[in-house]
């Protein structure tokens, strides 16, 4: 996985983008199970509760939007998330923000990562 990750102390907000490149080929890539799980696994490693969750698109590949909350001891963390899926290159893109307060993560700065986030259309299906 590769990750490019800011953090903006002055907004308190963390933000992470990252990309999976799996090693399998298009027809062997469970694109959907693999969103899922995804989605699950994330939450599940860090004790997390689901807060909301929403089906997705961009460029025609599905995706995931979900947003959780994190405690540990004194730590009370708010996650919100976008997964896509390209099932003919099988690659996860990953785009999340995160901070201590929840109106950040559903804030106006939060959204504005979001909608900056563009995949190079002609990377889409590279593999095939």
């Amino acid at each position: 996985m590769r990750n490019f990750v800011h953090d903006d102390d002055a907004k308190d907000i963390l933000m992470v983008v990252g990309k999976t490149e799996y090693p399998v080929t298009s027809s062997e890539f469970a694109a959907e199970k693999c969103l899922r799980s995804s989605c699950r696994a994330e939450v599940e490693e860090f004790k997390g509760k689901i807060l909301s969750e929403k089906d997705i698109q961009m460029y025609g590949l599905t995706g995931r939007e979900f947003s959780y909350e994190i405690h540990e001891g004194t730590l009370r963390l708010f996650v919100r998330n976008r997964f896509f899926v390209d099932p003919r290159d099988p690659t996860v893109y990953q785009i999340k923000v995160m901070s201590e307060k929840r109106d950040v993560v559903e804030g106006m700065n939060a959204g504005l990562f979001f909608d900056s986030f563009r995949i190079d259309r002609k990377q889409l299906g590279k593999g095939e």
